[in-house]
């Protein structure tokens, strides 16, 4: 069987059945046709048969030569694992290769948090802007990042719907279309139920966080609240990055105030960075 073929199937796998976002979806392939690329050049037939443990450590030893880190040749390993996995349990090979092949250790860094006074000053820069409407939004907003841990992507998307005023929690659905309750704290539900009633009426949407006009926000506009917000709480210039929805197989989680767990209802900070 073609490669090639196989990974037109896997990429509807990923969508249909495991619910992946597109931009994860591309990511396992982007790592999948690395390696097609590498084994073509080192005269391999194309098919998904003829693929040994052997040529899969060839790939390997070309991507530490070429200077990749041993975080990204763990992260295409794994996405080259997922595939194979895809396939024989679809029973389109009787073999798996990437089975004899060791993950290449690497460092894992302790995540960055931020103190509960730098979380507070970063709720009260939120709320200093020459518009009342987006100081209401970038508050409720940081708010509800803040108390829940929300990932970026999580947050955006938000709708109406997913706000149960009565229980005080949040419907979220994350990663692989999996939804999940989120309990909020009494100041990030006051400051949402604030920004609901200060929502522009004009917008044709039901998301809950807009933009002054009544748009949808993306990551980019969140990207500008949160630097905004930054100078402001004393956070340094790497904390200053928004914390963003996982693009990879293994993204990184948002990180936690010091002294609360996740899930909790203390403060929880989105301060760990993307990659």
């Amino acid at each position: 069987m073609l490669m090639e073929t196989a990974l037109e199937d896997f990429q509807l796998n990923l969508a249909a059945e495991r619910g992946y976002s597109p931009r994860t979806a591309q990511s396992y392939l982007s790592d999948l046709r690395s390696f097609s690329a590498y084994a073509c050049r080192e005269g391999w037939d194309g098919t998904v048969e003829q693929v040994t443990a052997a040529l899969i450590r060839s790939w390997m030893t070309a991507m530490k030569e070429e200077g990749r880190a041993n975080a990204t040749i763990a992260r295409r390993l794994h996405g080259l694992r997922a595939f194979w996995r895809f396939l024989t349990d679809s029973e389109l090979v009787d073999s798996d290769p990437t089975r004899k092949i060791a993950v290449p250790k690497y460092p894992r860094p302790l995540p960055e948090f931020l103190h509960a006074d730098e979380l507070r000053a970063l709720l009260d820069a939120a709320q200093r802007n020459h518009s009342v409407l987006a100081a209401f939004r970038n508050y409720a907003l940081i708010a509800v990042a803040i108390y829940t841990g929300l990932r970026r992507s999580e947050l955006i998307n938000l709708q109406l719907n997913d706000f149960d005023v009565e229980r005080r929690v949040l419907r979220v659905n994350g990663k692989g279309g999996r939804w999940r309750v989120v309990p909020l704290a009494e100041e990030a539900c006051d400051a949402l139920m604030d920004w609901l009633e200060l929502r522009p009426a004009e917008a044709a949407h039901d998301y809950i966080f807009t933009t002054t006009h009544g748009n949808r926000i993306y990551p980019g506009r969140m990207q500008r609240i949160w630097r905004a917000a930054a100078p402001g709480s004393r956070m340094t210039g790497r904390q200053q990055k928004v914390p963003q929805s996982p693009g990879r197989p293994e993204p990184p989680e948002a990180s936690q105030v010091e002294g609360h767990g996740r899930g909790s209802q203390g403060a929880q900070i989105v301060a760990r960075l993307p990659r």
